[in-house]
């Protein structure tokens, strides 16, 4: 006998005599009815949104789902959930039988990703925006920063350089990663591009200088709690230029090199 609900059955047994014999009775139940899987919270980062979902088992099939956000009922029937804010939610599931069983309540933040539009570098005491700075230099490693603030909290910092390459006898320019690091900072070193050029001191005399010269730019994204990026940032493109301490006295504050 094949059933497909809770009940008791058994059977009665005639031989070809006539004579009966009965078997024991025979309980079946409904699994029990419970939750195997919760709803999750998280983060939701910019204009983002969060996907929550819970899945039970047991019970007296077909369930019934009513999802509550931030203590009010919903008009949502499925096994999910899409929230854009933050808030707190749950659902009640219901069996065919009646019997209910609640989720856990999971927790969602919303918040704003911020990040410096370019890089900026300590200087003097006071950061300065790298969008085409020109930065008196010692030549020793400049500490590069990305202001940040938002999202999870949780950060990867993917810095790159730009690097002249010659295709052809074409010159032609790629970007290329330096570091991946979780600090919004970074020590940029200059020894690999070196310029000169020819200027005139007071009296009209001409001096050879040289300078290094860095493009960079920082593609930060906020990550989940598994290290995945939930939104991700690029800044703009920052030129530096470090000139001949020689030349330019690189802890003189007031140094006419044209900050902005």
């Amino acid at each position: 006998m094949r059933v497909y609900g809770a009940g008791t059955g058994y059977c009665v047994i005639t031989d070809s005599n006539g004579k009966k014999v009965t078997t024991q009775n025979a309980v079946v139940s409904y699994a029990p009815f419970k939750i195997t899987s919760q709803p999750k919270g998280g983060y939701i980062v910019d204009s983002g949104y969060l996907d929550m979902y819970v899945t039970a088992t047991g019970g007296k099939a077909p369930y019934k789902y009513k999802w509550y956000w931030n203590g009010k009922e919903t008009s949502l029937t499925g096994n999910g959930m899409r929230v854009y804010g933050s808030g707190t939610g749950y659902c009640v599931i219901t069996d065919a039988a009646g019997n209910k069983i609640t989720s856990n309540t999971a927790n969602v933040t919303k918040d704003i990703f911020l990040t410096s539009n370019y890089c900026n570098v300590k200087y003097a005491g006071r950061f300065i925006n790298c969008e085409g700075s020109y930065i008196p230099s010692t030549y020793e490693p400049l500490r590069i920063y990305v202001p940040t603030s938002g999202g999870t909290g949780r950060y990867k910092y993917t810095w790159e350089k730009y690097a002249v390459a010659y295709y052809g006898g074409q010159e032609a320019g790629v970007w290329q990663t330096i570091d991946t690091t979780s600090e919004n900072c970074i020590d940029l070193d200059f020894d690999d591009i070196i310029y000169t050029s020819t200027n005139y001191d007071a009296y009209n005399k001409p001096y050879t200088t040289k300078h290094y010269e860095r493009r960079i730019r920082c593609r930060i994204s906020t990550l989940d709690e598994n290290g995945n990026a939930l939104a991700t940032h690029m800044t703009g493109e920052s030129l530096i230029h470090a000139f001949d301490p020689a030349v330019v006295n690189p802890y003189d504050p007031n140094w006419a090199g044209n900050w902005e």
